[in-house]
């Protein structure tokens, strides 16, 4: 590893906030390759005075610079939203947001003066630091006019000291978003809470978004159309389509099952290559999708998706009708996604391409148990007269069949 995501906290009081977070971007550093270091400062410094904490942070920021090329600071009332992108990406210096985006930052002297209260600063409840000289020099000076400034605000007060004194250019908002003090912004990458008052606030703040920090959230996000899914339905799909081995989905729209059955597999690291058909010439490809004012997908649409979401190498979309199944010779799908064509006869025929593939599981979209489609009759035929499938999961309208492999049976 050669990054690092430092985040400490030293009271019992923001402990469950900790236990909240942490799974989260335990995940986003497996992801992009940093190592996650949540430091309980009571265990190096005992009973815990608030004037001990700031010196201590930053001393260990800045032995961790020595160690990693690239090391994130975030404060426990910090949360990553955006897990598509690297957090490397904020800066090849060193820097922060600022607090109050409208308003003028504070002065050295004010800061000096008055300890920094009530003064629009840069936060440094999120800074990124990319290893060079001058950050390594910078992070001495940091150690040590924190030692010397004194008191629970010494951090930040010096970094912005030193942040004008070096002419420290300020970070997007989106690397440090706080809802309540910066403009709205439809794709934060970090989210800060520390506007909220009270640890209540900031906890239900951050209990709230991570509710959002769904499948559906994180590719809606940045998608050009829409994800049809239910929540419940993408995680059932995420946990399938992530499971090791190609993966096959009939019916594409807009990508964004191709996507989540890619970074299903990514983010489970796992190989696997998602195989996408649609014949693309039908249906809401000409006549408009009705949950996005009509407007078409189209296949260069779906491939700038594809493109965004970094999972180009994982995904191949293939233009054309599904029967007869147009995969390459060879490929031999562990999970077969169905969501093509809702008739009987286009979904009978769909079926029975894919059963002779003998996958592990077969996913049917829409069975909504009204029949208003024809998937009702096909799921249902299955159900009772194909022994060798079993109908193992529902979520919503998303049903899983399981190959129970009896050879037995022709």
């Amino acid at each position: 590893m050669n990054a690092v995501i430092l985040q400490p906290c030293w009271s019992d009081e923001y402990l469950p906030m900790v236990e909240v977070i942490k799974p989260h971007h335990q995940k986003y550093a497996d992801k992009w390759g940093f190592d996650l270091l949540v430091v309980d400062l009571r265990d190096r410094l005992g009973s815990v005075a608030l004037e001990d904490v700031p010196p201590e942070v930053i001393g260990i920021l800045r032995d961790l610079l020595k160690q990693y090329e690239f090391v994130v600071k975030l404060d426990v009332d910090t949360l990553i939203w955006d897990m598509e992108t690297d957090l490397r990406d904020a800066t090849d210096n060193i820097g922060a947001v600022r607090f109050l985006k409208d308003r003028p930052l504070a002065t050295a002297e004010t800061i000096v003066n008055d300890n920094g209260a009530g003064k629009n600063h840069l936060n440094i409840g999120a800074v990124y630091i990319k290893r060079n000289d001058f950050t390594l020099k910078f992070m001495d000076d940091w150690y040590k006019l924190t030692c010397e400034l004194g008191g629970w605000y010494a951090a930040q007060n010096a970094f912005n000291i030193l942040a004008l004194k070096y002419n420290l250019p300020e970070l997007d908002d989106k690397w440090n978003h706080t809802g309540n003090r910066h403009r709205s912004c439809d794709c934060p990458i970090v989210r800060g809470y520390h506007g909220h008052s009270g640890f209540k606030s900031k906890m239900n703040g951050i209990a709230k978004d991570l509710k959002e920090l769904t499948w559906n959230a994180r590719i809606n996000n940045r998608l050009i159309g829409r994800m049809i899914n239910t929540e419940k339905e993408s995680e059932l799909l995420a946990k399938y389509t992530g499971l090791a081995g190609d993966h096959l989905e009939i019916g594409c729209l807009w990508g964004g099952t191709a996507i989540l059955a890619a970074l299903s597999k990514i983010e489970n690291k796992v190989k696997g290559h998602v195989y996408s058909v649609d014949s693309m010439n039908s249906g809401w490809w000409k006549t408009g999708d009705p949950g996005v004012n009509k407007k078409a997908p189209t296949l260069e649409l779906v491939e700038q998706n594809i493109t965004a979401f970094g999972v180009s190498e994982r995904v191949s979309l293939i233009k054309a009708n599904s029967d007869p199944l147009p995969i390459p010779k060879g490929v031999k799908p562990v999970t077969v996604f169905i969501d093509g064509d809702h008739s009987e006869r286009g979904c009978t025929a769909d079926w029975n391409n894919v059963k002779r593939l003998k996958p592990d599981y077969v996913l049917f979209h829409d069975y909504d148990g009204k029949g208003t489609y024809g998937v009702q009759k096909v799921v249902d035929k299955i159900r009772s007269s194909e022994p060798e499938w079993k109908m193992i999961k529902q979520a919503d309208s998303l049903v899983v069949f399981k190959r129970i492999g009896n050879e037995a049976v022709a």
